[in-house]
């Protein structure tokens, strides 16, 4: 494979996924994509342990398939393999043995059946038997969803298994590239799926509030249990944001009562590298049968340091004649403290319940929950109670709505701990985030500075105006236990004061003036020597707003804070692309992300003016742009060869006889070409550029030929029809037309085919010129020094990025130099003028409306 980043490698695939399965519903086919492509994992993953076995590094799987007919000898391998791993692909069933026969058209549909049936016999022999118990039993290979007869099956099957061919699974494995591509896969199939995504995704950016809060809010986490497991998004998500130590300890818990959703939560983990003897997952019914049981105290719930879960939101756990609710009662020790039952037809407190349940003494734990819990009455208000009067709710956090696939209501994510007195914790954290998202097409989503906004706030239990605020047991109990946020955190309405006197007699109010909190500290000596007092507390504008704006950007103060604002920019600037161009191979991208974006927020912020959480987002968009990509490449390639990749991604192409154009953003790239002719054929672009532009002319010329040609008439079935072009053969020949009473015709057709001319001798040289700087800018790429690739990579990485934080600090000036202008406009016309201005159009109306009278020959 070409040298590629992992984001590349997830389009790829999803692409191929969009291409392949036609007209079949994403939810549907996502069981055998990524089945398919997780049967590809184990027969890759079975290959290399037999590789490790037999101590042979060439042949592997020729090898393999050569013992397959000794017997004796394959009891052996296959004992091996079932110690080493758990489990085996025999030779015949291999992945690569069906790649074998689709190349010989040997292919058939039974392959597949045949090699998950041997598969599953096979792996009973494992003491992890249980971890792969049904694993493809949603893969159907026989569903008409694949095709309507045995031979579009086969044909869709076939495609399928190609298009993971010339993935190593193995090595994809150890950077957990491939369990974060499957990750993305089952993504992008649950915004795909609407509102069945629900059953088995929850956005990343939920996933991440989640997962940080808990982490920041529990040490020491060994265990972590979903009993809503879905995909197993949010073990994984929370897994991430441990250390490396504490990852290779973890045991991953969950249950799921959906098959088909069951065995994508396996897989899922199993890709990323979860040990089978770390995941215990379990197909049932959470709510009936609790689950699961302590294996060192039977009938003794097992507890976990940390507990997340998305369940279905009020959901009725009445249904069916043997029910979970026909089942539940007070004696039922998950339930029994909290003196009632959930809702049978609203379940949201039973989910709650089970899992504060199964939560450690000393751990922490997120749900999300529909809004109604936090105010709904009956046994729900008696079950909230009892949880405020045990002091279990850390915090609550009010999301914005549009969130998720499935619904669109808003949600609330509750933090819930058993020990909080040990803390000296007794306030409730109640958070309003539900503004701070952005659409993103019929969805909305959060920005990593929203959720970096709401994890520090949740971890330093911080008050802050119209966003959090802690509530009391008191002022709880004064608001009859209603939770609902809106009664403790009071958004701030930014409307436009309207100042009855300044309307009445003309003037801005000073008050206004001293509210632009930016100007006044930057430059308050400029702004109010720009004012004149008009009367006590009113002023009005002494400058115009072009010396107003002058006078405040040449301010002392304001060009002293932009210097050094500057020189912290370019301080962080340096330091950081020294790291990152330096880059260590085994240091985690998102502990650096972070650990970049958390110096940003504290280094590129000013007190009161820039918003730490802008300068955050900033260096977000930056790694979301280029440094996730750019920084993989690194670390698998290094800078020098990362740098010169594009060369080799060209010879590729010219091997295989396709064009010799490589567009910008081409897999492998850390130097687009448009930036290595910027940088070192600048003379030869701007050459290329003038040719461009020339094209263009000529182009535009031609079009407003075109246009004039159309509103004549006389054109009209020689050169246009019904206000079209004709073809040149459907054109009058200017031979044929009569020099005198057609002039206007051929000089329109001599003009548009002089311009025509034009643009083809301008075009060719542009074709000419084009090929010329591809060929000299590939001729370059295996040449490039450290120096050169240093020196463009800190432009690509750094250019627009001081511009997008000194914005930060012009952008505040700016608002509020246009607030200022509003207010002067506001303010500028009194009741006096507009009423002065009213009479005087009531007079002139009065004066035409006499000359109408008199002009009236009927004397009406």
């Amino acid at each position: 494979m070409a040298i590629q980043s992992n984001q590349e490698l997830y389009t790829r695939l999803w692409n191929g996924a969009e291409q392949l399965r036609g007209s079949m519903e994403a939810a549907k086919y996502k069981d055998y994509m990524l089945g398919i492509m997780f049967y590809k994992f184990l027969s890759d993953k079975t290959l290399q342990a037999f590789s490790e076995t037999a101590e042979i590094d060439e042949n592997v799987y020729e090898t393999y398939i050569g013992y397959a007919s000794d017997t004796e000898v394959m009891k052996e391998v296959y004992k091996a393999l079932i110690e080493d791993l758990g489990y085996y692909v025999q030779p015949n069933d291999l992945y690569q043995t069906w790649l074998k026969n689709i190349a010989n058209n040997t292919f058939e549909v039974a392959s597949i059946e045949n090699a998950i049936s041997n598969f599953q016999r096979n792996v009973q022999q494992s003491i992890n038997r249980h971890d792969f118990d049904g694993l493809f039993s949603s893969l159907d290979v026989n569903s008409p969803d694949l095709g309507s007869d045995l031979n579009k099956r086969n044909k869709n099957l076939r495609s399928l298994i190609k298009l993971f061919a010339d993935l190593d699974m193995t090595e994809l494995q150890k950077s957990d590239v491939l369990g974060d591509a499957y990750e993305y896969l089952v993504g992008q199939f649950g915004m795909e799926s609407g509102k069945k995504a629900g059953e088995f995704y929850t956005p990343r950016q939920v996933s991440e509030v989640m997962a940080q809060v808990i982490t920041n809010s529990t040490n020491n986490i060994r265990s972590i249990y979903d009993p809503a497991v879905g995909s197993g998004s949010l073990l994984l998500t929370l897994a991430r944001h441990l250390t490396n130590a504490d990852k290779k300890i973890l045991q991953y818990f969950g249950q799921e009562y959906n098959t088909a959703t069951y065995n994508l939560t396996r897989m899922n983990l199993l890709l990323h590298g979860v040990q089978p003897d770390h995941m215990t997952i379990n197909n049932g019914d959470t709510l009936r049968d609790d689950w699961p049981e302590d294996p060192n105290n039977p009938q003794q719930s097992r507890q976990f340091d940390a507990v997340v879960m998305n369940p279905p939101y009020s959901y009725n756990w009445s249904q069916g004649t043997d029910s979970a609710y026909s089942e539940a009662s007070l004696t039922d020790p998950r339930f029994q403290d909290y003196e009632a039952l959930a809702p049978k037809t609203k379940a949201d407190f039973a989910f709650l319940l089970h899992g504060l349940y199964h939560l450690d003494q000393n751990g922490a734990m997120a749900i999300v929950l529909p809004h109604g819990v936090l105010f709904r009455g009956g046994d729900e208000e008696t079950i909230r109670k009892n949880l405020l009067k045990k002091n279990q709710i850390h915090a609550i956090i009010g999301m914005p709505s549009s969130l998720f696939t499935n619904t669109g209501i808003p949600v609330v994510v509750i933090i819930l701990k058993k020990n909080r007195v040990l803390n000296g914790e007794k306030d409730v954290l109640i958070i309003d985030a539900s503004d701070g998202f952005v659409n993103d097409g019929k969805q909305n989503r959060l920005r990593e500075r929203d959720i970096a906004k709401i994890v520090d706030t949740v971890s330093e239990r911080k008050e802050v105006p119209g966003f959090s605020h802690l509530a009391t047991l008191k002022e709880i109990e004064e608001n009859e236990f209603n939770l609902n946020i809106p009664r403790y955190v009071e958004k701030i309405e930014h409307e436009e004061v309207q100042d009855v006197e300044g309307h009445l007699k003309g003037g801005i109010p000073k008050y206004a003036i001293d509210n632009l909190t930016v100007l006044n500290k930057l430059c308050g000596e400029e702004l109010n020597n720009s004012f004149n007092e008009i009367r006590p507390g009113y002023v009005k504008q002494a400058v115009d707003n072009d010396e107003l704006r002058n006078r405040i950007f040449k301010s002392t103060k304001l060009e002293a804070e932009k210097k050094t604002y500057t020189a912290a920019i370019s301080s962080f600037e340096e330091r950081w692309f020294n790291k990152l161009a330096q880059v260590d191979a085994a240091k985690n991208i998102e502990d650096l992300k972070t650990e970049m974006a958390d110096e940003a927020k504290q280094q590129l912020s000013i007190d009161g003016i820039v918003d730490p959480y802008s300068s955050y987002q900033v260096i977000a968009n930056l790694w979301n742009d280029n440094l996730t990509i750019d920084i993989e490449l690194i670390q698998k390639y290094g800078l020098i060869t990362a740098g010169r990749a594009l060369k080799q991604l060209y010879k590729t192409k010219k091997k295989n006889n396709q064009s010799i154009q490589v567009e910008d953003g081409q897999e492998g790239s850390l130097l687009s070409k448009k930036l290595v002719q910027q940088h070192l054929f600048a003379d030869d672009l701007s050459h290329l550029q003038e040719v461009q532009n020339s094209v263009e002319n000529a182009q535009s010329e031609m079009e407003q030929l075109i246009e004039d040609g159309k509103s004549n008439d006389d054109f009209d079935g020689l050169i246009f029809s019904e206000g079209e072009l004709l073809s040149k053969k459907d054109q009058v020949k200017v031979k044929d037309l009569d020099k005198t009473a057609d002039a206007d015709a051929i000089e329109w057709l001599n003009s548009y085919a002089d311009k025509e001319k034009e643009r083809k001798i301008e075009n060719k040289k542009l074709s000419e010129l084009t090929d010329s700087l591809d060929k000299k800018t590939f001729s370059i790429y295996e040449n490039l020094s450290e120096q050169q690739i240093t020196d463009m990579l800190r432009i690509k990485w750094f250019d627009s990025f001081r511009d997008d934080i000194i914005n930060l600090l012009s952008n505040k000036i700016d608002a509020e130099l246009n607030d200022l202008k509003n207010l002067a406009d506001r303010y500028d016309e009194t009741l006096a003028d507009i009423q002065a201005e009213k009479k005087k159009i009531e007079d002139e109306f009065m004066e035409l409306a006499a000359q109408l009278v008199e002009g009236d020959p009927n004397g009406r």
